[in-house]
């Protein structure tokens, strides 16, 4: 099954975010995939504050 963008935007809530360092975003010291899944992790946290993520 293919899942195309209007599909997607009728069942869910699409972000999209300006990843540290991939744009306007003010850079910070480091650029590491755990600095990334951070930034994930308290950006979901912050929109969703009621649901439980592992």
């Amino acid at each position: 099954m293919v899942v195309t963008r209007q599909v997607a935007c009728e069942s869910a809530t699409i972000i999209y975010y300006d990843q540290r360092g991939c744009g306007k975003s003010e850079g910070g010291d480091s650029y590491t995939w755990q600095d990334h899944v951070k930034d994930l992790r308290r950006l979901i946290v912050t929109l969703a504050p009621k649901k439980r993520y592992s």
